[in-house]
């Protein structure tokens, strides 16, 4: 089993609690949507699932990956959560600034995703991120 899908399997038995069923959950990508907005004024693309009047999740990618590589769980999560997953800038289908434009720092990376969720109005979630 890899990494990802042992987390995803972590993360969803975290998630459902001891009432956890035996039966899989239903899964599709239909309800999925596929986003792009100016921050700081780099474009970033995000990933969104889930009624946003749920508990929000929000999935960060490592390095060098993006926001793909959460296609699976995010039908899984969004039968019961809002789901946000941004590309970083530099990632995925965001915009990738050159290092003279924008610092690709842990700190700055930060501030981007913080003020997109400012941005969408996002106050409160749970993030889950791997590398």
């Amino acid at each position: 089993m890899n990494p990802r899908t042992v987390g995803a399997a972590i993360l969803g038995m975290a998630l459902a609690g001891p009432a956890m069923a035996a039966s899989p959950i239903p899964s599709t990508t239909a309800t999925t949507t596929y986003h792009r907005t100016e921050v700081d004024g780099v474009g970033i693309f995000y990933r969104e699932a889930g009624p946003k009047d749920a508990p929000t999740i929000v999935l960060l990618h490592g390095f060098p990956s993006s926001s793909r590589g959460y296609s699976t769980l995010i039908p899984l999560l969004a039968t019961r959560y809002h789901v946000i997953a941004p590309d970083f800038p530099g990632f995925g289908q965001s915009d990738a600034p050159s290092p003279a434009a924008y610092r690709y720092t842990f700190d700055h990376l930060a501030g981007t995703i913080d003020a997109l969720l400012a941005q969408l109005e996002i106050t409160r979630y749970t993030l889950y991120l791997f590398d």
